[in-house]
């Protein structure tokens, strides 16, 4: 997103473990919870739908350029981009 969207305050880096631990709660988030789900890698395999389906999925990149232009066009986000 960063390099279409660089008026908005995009994170980094990602947040350290330790510090979501820490503020979890604040988030509706129990500290059990975020120590059982953070840290693990996110791997998708679409091989059996594109096979058995013959579904052909979209780039990622430009899904999630679209998306975050249409938070922007629905006034979700305010538009920083003029």
């Amino acid at each position: 997103l960063r390099p279409k969207f660089s008026a908005y305050p995009l994170p980094r880096l990602p947040v350290p473990s330790f510090i979501f631990w820490l503020v979890a709660p604040l988030y509706g988030y129990s500290r059990d919870f975020v120590s059982l789900n953070m840290g693990y890698s996110m791997a998708f395999d679409s091989r059996r739908s594109r096979a058995d389906l013959k579904l052909n999925y979209r780039d990622v990149r430009t899904s999630l350029c679209e998306h975050f232009q249409q938070l922007i066009d629905d006034g979700l986000l305010p538009n920083r981009l003029r």
